[in-house]
């Protein structure tokens, strides 16, 4: 699931882009996790990538289009 170098996911039709910030966010989120339950960390990542790359490709119009704006 995912890219670590920020490639986009393709996944019925739909092309999820992840930007290298939320790949640092989300690393960041584990490793403070990690730090008190390992393996609390390894199961809010997991879900997180779930919700997005499952749950968002499955219903593309869950979240509201231009709220962050696009880099070129």
């Amino acid at each position: 699931m995912g890219d670590p170098k920020g490639a986009p996911i393709f996944e019925r039709g739909m092309t999820l882009l992840w930007s290298p910030e939320s790949i640092q966010d989300l690393v960041a989120l584990r490793a403070h996790i990690a730090e008190h339950d390992p393996a609390a960390a390894k199961r809010v990542v997991l879900h997180i990538l779930y919700c997005i790359e499952y749950l968002l490709s499955e219903n593309p119009k869950l979240g509201a289009p231009g709220r962050v704006p696009r880099h070129a």
